[in-house]
């Protein structure tokens, strides 16, 4: 790692001990351990942010190395404008970005489950946009026959099923995609009643018949 380099350094994992001894500290080392070896496996892509370096201190605190984005997140960007909403044109380049990103996650058996505005990142000032922050991957291979646990997520953005049972696969994404897009668009994250069903409210209809269809086929359960 070249100290004249440009990097975000995120502490992935720091482990505590307690009356259970080394359990604590096993945990954080899996987690990070599986962050990195996943990461890493993805293949250069220009809508992901790349893995630079992983790094341990003592089997205690845990790093992750990615190139530093100066244009920060998605949600830095939205809540800079007005009602904390982007506009659809700008959605709609941004949108295609994002999910050319999630194909190529796909392509390598990624299912990244934490897809949201702060885990979007700008390669420069309002330029090409990166999915980062893998902590919480899974990969989900052709030849597996159950789906993988995803035991781990922000509820908010959480798919269905992540909640109903703590799996998923590739769908959780579009799922989160699907929130998140409402949230930089119309200025918060969208209602969803107790069977997931998605409420559009009068600032939601109140976008064009394209991008409305668009979220709402992403927040659709068993499509």
């Amino acid at each position: 790692l070249s100290v004249e380099e440009d990097v975000r350094l995120a502490l992935a994992r720091t482990s505590f001990r307690d009356d259970a001894g080394g359990i604590y500290q096993a945990e954080y080392y899996c987690q990070w351990e599986s962050e990195r070896v996943i990461h890493a496996g993805i293949e250069d892509h220009v809508n992901i942010l790349k893995l630079t370096d992983s790094f341990s201190i003592t089997m205690k605190s845990y790093f992750i190395v990615t190139p530093f984005c100066e244009g920060g997140t998605l949600e830095d960007a939205a809540a800079k404008q007005p009602r904390r909403a982007l506009s659809e044109a700008r959605l709609r380049i941004l949108g295609l970005e994002i999910l050319a990103g999630l194909a190529h996650l796909r392509d390598h058996h990624v299912v990244h489950n934490d897809i949201k505005p702060s885990n979007i990142f700008f390669d420069g000032l309002d330029e090409g946009l990166k999915i980062g922050d893998f902590g919480q991957s899974a990969l989900h291979l052709p030849d597996d026959d159950e789906e993988p646990d995803l035991p781990r997520y922000e509820e908010r953005y959480a798919a269905p099923e992540q909640l109903q049972s703590g799996k998923g696969s590739f769908q959780v994404d579009v799922w989160s995609l699907g929130i998140s897009l409402h949230e930089v668009v119309v200025g918060y994250c969208p209602i969803v009643d107790d069977l997931f069903k998605f409420i559009p409210d009068e600032r939601f209809q109140d976008l064009s018949k394209d991008c409305q269809d668009l979220i709402c086929a992403m927040l659709t359960v068993d499509p």
